[in-house]
């Protein structure tokens, strides 16, 4: 099955699990869970940077996602509706412990798809090296973050990004191009830094 029709029909299967939960399945719950809790945890650590709060945060939104179960609309797609609630709680928790993101635990992107075929990084940026991508994006403001990880580390599709962040779909590309171009200055810089002998 090609790779777009699998995750059309993945989405379509969390819609099912969403909607299940929603009318009291607990074991449907479960196992939208399973399959979500991996992606919505390296979002929110990528967002943060710590991973002991990124792992509290994420069990937070995974109790918040099965309490707001029931009014989901089935009309709307699930990826983007399950990451709005996820940047609202990352907005949420940066407010009350005025955190900033923490360079030395800053998302290590590393390892090779089976393909062999570049990482969304490395495909974006070119770079090659992935740390300085690492914490390039670690510096960015959030906002610029947000939607570099959405687009190139969860493949949201614009439209998609607009409704998890409640944003145009032009903020979206904007933000998109802004945050890139930071990006790319941010890891040029780190790469023609010298430290002193």
């Amino acid at each position: 099955m090609p790779r777009s029709d699998q995750r059309s029909g993945d989405q379509e299967a969390e819609k099912g699990l969403l909607i299940a939960a929603g009318r009291g399945d607990g074991a449907a719950f479960e196992e939208l869970a399973a399959l979500v809790q991996g992606g919505l945890y390296t979002f929110i650590l990528r967002m943060i940077g710590s991973p002991e709060e990124a792992e509290d945060l994420t069990q937070e939104v995974l109790l918040k996602l099965f309490r707001t179960a029931g009014r989901f609309d089935p009309r709307r797609s699930v990826r983007p509706w399950m990451y709005r609630i996820a940047r609202n709680a990352v907005i949420d928790h940066v407010r009350t412990r005025k955190l900033a993101a923490s360079l030395d635990e800053v998302i290590e992107i590393s390892g090779e798809p089976a393909s062999g075929a570049p990482t969304p990084a490395e495909s974006f940026m070119g770079a090659r090296d992935l740390a300085n991508v690492a914490e390039a994006l670690g510096k960015l403001p959030a906002k610029y973050r947000e939607v570099l990880l959405l687009r190139y580390m969860e493949h949201f599709s614009y439209k998609d990004i607009s409704a998890a962040l409640g944003k145009s779909v032009a903020a979206v590309e904007s933000r998109l191009h802004r945050g890139k171009q930071l990006l790319r200055k941010l890891v040029e810089n780190r790469r023609s830094f010298r430290p002193p002998s």
